[in-house]
């Protein structure tokens, strides 16, 4: 008996194969390093007063949301989510090969879904069913928006002392 092979989504090549894995991942890192860059959790005294939705809105991330509840310690705490992602997403080896706990994670995680919504608009796979993928981004990323205005404090300083982290 010989095994056949079903192909469900095929793949031009190699390389347009591990777009989907990397594109998430690079834009969870250039997320992450925003964060390094910027004080997301300091407000200049002449917004203090403004709607929090618009200032959340103008800071808008999970990792912002990260470091408007968890302070600084935010920042470690997307990091250790970025490592998590990478085990959970299905992004460097299928989900199916992955630990009980990587599975069990995986559908709750923004970068599995991402990479998921990339493998459709490319390949075709899962049935081409995008807006799925879309609609739980984007809940994912309404609940960390309210979270952030909900659950945030800012910490207000005087105009000329809001400035870069970096010179």
């Amino acid at each position: 008996m010989r095994a056949q092979l079903e192909y469900s989504a095929r793949v031009p090549n190699q390389a347009t194969a591990m777009a989907p894995n990397f594109v998430p991942l690079a834009l969870w890192v250039g997320a992450k390093l925003c964060a390094v860059l910027f004080a997301d959790q300091k407000l200049p005294a002449p917004l203090a007063g403004q709607p929090t939705l618009g200032i959340v809105l103008g800071k808008l991330a999970v990792l912002f949301m990260l470091v408007r509840v968890f302070g600084s310690a935010g920042k470690l705490i997307a990091v250790i989510l970025l490592v998590t992602q990478l085990g959970a997403s299905g992004s460097t080896l299928p989900i199916e090969l992955a630990t009980p706990f990587f599975q069990a994670l995986h559908p709750y995680l923004p970068m599995s879904w991402s990479v998921r919504a990339i493998r459709i608009s490319m390949f075709g796979a899962y049935a081409g069913a995008w807006v799925q993928s879309i609609a739980t981004l984007g809940a994912m990323l309404v609940t960390a928006v309210a979270v952030a205005i909900v659950a945030g404090r800012w910490k207000v300083v005087e105009a000329e002392d809001y400035q870069p982290l970096l010179d």
